[in-house]
């Protein structure tokens, strides 16, 4: 193991205190020589006889020897420590050498003792092996090359000794080594752990620091989804009162400039002179217009808050471009151009909305009619393995490269050169119309040449056609991602294709009547079915099959509202969303009328004059002076007239001032006289606002829900019922 710097130093730091304990040894040495020498030179001075000269020579030695090796130490402690025993060896031997006592030779054990204590390992070996080959040298030049006994004897006690030392010096090293490793290692992890407690301390300021961030953003985040909320609601309120305060006018004028248009004989078979027509014409044609422009902003705020709804089905595209090209080709070929049609008869059915498709080839043809002086107008199906691709070209200006990127912004006005007409509009046709092909999860191209003339392509996947040819609702402010593989669920209510598809877009909505929730179950495999209280009520066992077949199927029950129950709610019999049109009231006569009930008087009952001038031109225009059409401006004329007479109809709008159609409903219901009469709401309100609460849900199914998927629908229950949420 490589050792970290911090472990070599703390090494570094107990070898320096080992050396300078050993110099401190080799002091206490020199000091106990120096103690031993004195003694000796006591006893020797008192000794008597005092004929030993060896013993003077031996004791001045070690005094001498003492104290050089106290003076070195203080001057040069390591030459001190290595000179101190090398004079102990050359006094001991110089001893024996003048000594006759063979005995003196055992003093060579503390000599050879005292350096495993004073010295590093190394120097002990060394002079160990000076003081054996000091003392074998001195044995055999007195014994005449014979080691004596007691020479033998104190060489073995030296070699002994030293191996003795040695061991318990390793032992002592090895142990201290350990200690200084154990030591290192535990400062290294002291060191480390101090490091990562500073590390962690940062960490928990950063998170206490990120936290207070974290805070602060939920906060603002919490005030801008409030204010995007608001910001919502206040565009919601803006479409609705647009839609509201500028369709209302145009349709007048558009309705009126119809009617003296296409149906003068509705005016009591006065015509108009010429030049009047001519103006009139022109009226139409622009109000049209103009109501086309207002059509196209709302549907571009429906696209951008995605609550514009595509109602996909299985359809013959051939028919929808054929439809579609019918309806442009008098007015492609009044300007002297040509129609080319090329369908594929071996394409199968594409699920689309046939409404929004006839939408976009038409948008696309006039674009080419606007913008193509001569020449032609080719239109043409064909398939690829996956798609169908419908392709709109013309002759016409073409559309510079530069502009190709930006030609389906919207509100972009491209110049098509200086030959190109000047076109009406808002630049809206071709980004509304991308996002509806996008809807149906296709894609809208052009690629185009200036000069010669333009080519959009719009592409649709190719699916498998169901069994059961049920529409499917898809929200157009999705992403294609989004809309794939959702979850199916199934409505099943007298009145299918009920208010809330919009408000359900996480779903692919089926809608069933009862009589085809059993076979649609089968064939959609619903995610759960929710189905009308007032239907299960009616047919008690009416998903009974459907228990059986798919016990773990969840069964949702309230009940559903729809048009009838807001009508209902407003004691009226029908609803009749503004504006008003021709279609729209004709389909609301045969609604409302049959043998056991027919309609002659009509009251209309409007705050706006100009409003029941329309509709009364228009019931007129319906059967042909069949209806005798009252009309009221505002509640209480609206009253007045009731009482001269009972009508078989009311045409009643909701809002109006002083005397509403709240009003007008409530004293029709508190008289008698009015019991036979049908009553229609005519409003442009959100009919949503006035749908009653629901008072109980209930969900069930055959096989049980396990206890964690009840506690989960518990806790969206609580949370979505709490008084915070709603």
């Amino acid at each position: 193991m490589i050792p970290t710097p911090a472990a070599a130093g703390i090494q570094g730091d107990a070898r320096r205190q080992i050396a300078d304990l050993q110099v401190d040894a080799t002091r206490r040495f020199a000091y106990a020589a120096f103690a031993l020498a004195a003694l000796w030179f006591t006893r020797l001075a008192v000794q008597v006889p005092n004929d030993r000269p060896a013993a003077w020579v031996a004791a001045l030695l070690l005094f001498a020897d003492s104290l050089l090796s106290a003076w070195l130490l203080e001057r040069k402690p390591r030459v001190a420590q290595l000179a101190f025993p090398l004079l102990l060896i050359a006094t001991l031997g110089l001893f024996l050498w003048l000594s006759v006592e063979p005995l003196l030779a055992f003093m060579i054990v503390p000599v050879v003792l005292m350096p495993s204590v004073s010295l590093p390992r190394r120097g002990f070996v060394v002079l160990n092996l000076l003081a054996d080959a000091m003392l074998l040298s001195i044995g055999l030049a007195k014994g005449g090359g014979t080691l004596s006994s007691a020479y033998q004897l104190a060489l073995a006690a030296s070699i002994f000794t030293f191996m003795v030392s040695w061991m318990a010096t390793r032992y002592l090293y090895t142990a201290v080594n350990w200690a200084m490793a154990s030591g290192a290692e535990a400062n290294e992890h002291m060191r480390e752990a101090r490091a990562r407690r500073g590390e962690l301390r940062r960490l928990a300021d950063a998170l206490r620091h990120n936290q207070e961030r974290m805070h602060d953003l939920n906060v603002r985040l919490e005030q801008a989804r409030v204010a995007a909320e608001e910001a919502y609601r206040t565009k919601q309120h803006f479409v609705a009162n647009v839609s509201h305060e500028l369709r209302t006018p145009l349709n007048l004028i558009t309705g009126f400039s119809e009617m003296m248009t296409l149906s003068p004989e509705s005016y009591g078979g006065v015509l108009l002179p010429a030049e009047y027509r001519q103006d009139m014409t022109e009226i139409y044609r622009s109000s049209k217009h103009l109501l086309g422009l207002v059509e196209d902003v709302l549907a571009l705020a429906q696209l951008e808050a995605g609550e514009m709804l595509v109602k996909r089905d299985w359809i013959d595209l051939n028919l929808v471009v054929s439809e579609a090209a019918e309806t442009m080709r008098p007015l492609i070929e009044a300007k002297g151009l040509a129609l080319c049609l090329d369908l594929d008869a071996e394409l199968p059915p594409v699920l689309i909305d046939a409404g929004r498709v006839r939408q976009i080839l038409l948008n696309l043809m006039n674009n080419a009619y606007r913008y193509t002086r001569d020449g032609h107008i080719a239109v043409r199906v064909r398939r690829s393995e996956r798609e169908a691709c419908v392709e709109v070209a013309d002759t016409g200006a073409g559309i510079r490269q530069e502009d190709l990127s930006h030609i389906f912004e919207a509100f972009r006005m491209l110049n098509r050169g200086p030959t190109a007409p000047r076109t009406e509009g808002f630049g809206l046709g071709l980004s509304i119309s991308r996002r509806l092909v996008e809807a149906h999860g296709g894609s809208l191209g052009v690629d185009s040449t200036v000069g010669a003339g333009s080519r959009f392509t719009m592409t649709l996947p190719l699916e498998t056609p169901s069994r059961l040819e049920q529409p499917i609702l898809v929200r157009t402010g999705w992403p294609r991602d989004h809309r794939v593989n959702k979850p199916t669920l199934m409505i099943v209510s007298d009145e299918p294709g009920g208010l809330f598809d919009d408000q359900l877009g996480r779903f692919t909505i089926v809608p069933a009547r009862p009589n085809e929730a059993a076979a649609l179950c089968q064939h959609h495999v619903p995610a759960a079915v929710w189905v009308d209280a007032s239907a299960a009520q009616a047919s008690p066992g009416l998903m009974a099959p459907v228990s059986r077949a798919m016990p773990s199927l969840p069964i949702i029950t309230s009940r559903i509202p729809g048009q009838r129950d807001v009508a209902r709610r407003l004691q009226a019999d029908r609803l009749m969303p503004k504006p008003i049109t021709k279609a729209g009231l004709e389909r609301m006569l045969a609604s409302v009328t049959d043998e056991h009930h027919p309609v002659r008087h009509i009251l209309v009952i409007d705050d706006n004059a100009q409003m029941t001038r329309l509709v009364e031109r228009t019931l007129a225009s319906c059967a042909e002076g069949c209806y005798q059409v009252s009309a009221a401006c505002g509640g209480r004329e609206g009253l007045l007239l009731l009482a001269r007479r009972a009508p078989d109809l009311v045409l009643l709008d909701l809002d109006m001032p002083e005397v509403s159609g709240a009003d007008v409903l409530s004293a029709m219901r508190d008289d008698d006289a009015y019991r036979e009469t049908v009553v229609v709401l005519m409003t442009g309100l959100d009919i949503q606002q006035e749908l009653p609460p629901i008072y109980g849900i209930q969900v069930s199914s055959q096989a049980g829900f396990s206890l964690p998927m009840t506690l989960r629908v518990i806790e969206h229950l609580a949370e979505t019922l709490s008084p915070r949420t709603l």
